[in-house]
């Protein structure tokens, strides 16, 4: 084969041969190997660091909407606590005739027992330490109200009146609360209670009966669920009302029910995000 025709060298290694013939392919060499999966690794992370804000579930922004209540928390006295349910009930039940709350609140499979709900740290503190001093290990559970936003298709007016039930959420366990407060205190006895129990009913009542004026038909399934732990909300209410004063257990009620209509709340709210 004459100089002419000949390939160079370098090119021959990759030249088209006639099968029969077996074609030696020149592997890459160790170094550029790695040197490519460390690159490539790299790259990788880089990705990954630049796309993290975007998935990253703790970031993804679900405030979208308007605001229809502002998250507040919460600071309940943890008296005790038990792996099932019926030892939660004794243990509430014997709390209850000593004028707790006796909450149950399932915590992961473990129901702790709650006393009370204070509106700052420093009071449920407070409770902690004096009841420690009697030898109760009580502790600080905290309570989170989550702040709730709805893109929903309302008037100015609609909205201002679904807002205002769900604050009245909140609302009604501070009134509960000064209330219990009071019976404790004994600045207040149970048939004072009782009389602004009622009134504080015939507000809420009305604060419903807004509501529903202004949105007579709940086409959607956040109406819905709205409307539904509202009545709910009233007959919790209703329920205390019907609660003898003569009970000795008349302020543990008290204190049970300001659990319950802060937990309807916080039931409500994860009822309004899955649908």
């Amino acid at each position: 084969m004459s100089k002419k025709n000949q390939k160079p060298k370098y090119l021959q290694e990759y030249l088209y041969e006639k099968p029969g013939k077996q074609r030696k392919i020149k592997k890459p060499h160790k170094f550029f190997t790695i040197l490519l999966s460390v690159g490539i690794f790299a790259t990788l992370v880089v990705l990954a660091c630049f796309f993290s804000d975007f998935i990253t579930p703790g970031v993804i922004n679900l405030e979208k909407g308007d605001r229809y209540f502002l998250g507040q928390t919460l600071y309940a006295v943890k008296l005790s606590e038990a792996d099932n349910i019926a030892s939660a009930k004794e243990m509430s039940e014997d709390y209850q005739q000593r004028l707790a709350a006796g909450y149950i609140v399932n915590d992961d499979g473990i129901f702790c027992i709650l006393a009370s709900l204070y509106k700052t740290k420093s009071n449920a503190e407070s409770v902690v330490n004096s009841l420690k001093e009697s030898q109760i290990e009580a502790s600080i559970y905290e309570v989170t109200l989550p702040s709730l936003y709805m893109d929903l298709e309302l008037s100015e007016e609609q909205k201002t009146a679904l807002k205002n039930c769900f604050s009245m959420f909140y609302n009604t366990y501070g009134t509960l609360y000064e209330l219990s407060i009071s019976l404790d205190k004994g600045e207040k006895t149970c048939e004072q209670c009782q009389i602004e129990l009622l009134n504080l009913i015939s507000s809420c009542e009305q604060t419903v009966d807004d509501l529903n004026l202004k949105i007579q038909n709940a086409n959607s399934s956040q109406m819905i669920y709205t409307k539904v732990y509202l009545n709910l909300f009233l007959d919790t209410l209703k329920e205390l009302s019907q609660t003898s004063t003569a009970s000795t257990t008349y302020p543990s009620k008290i204190k049970e029910t300001y659990f319950d209509v802060i937990y309807q709340y916080i039931q409500l709210k994860t009822e309004l995000v899955k649908n």
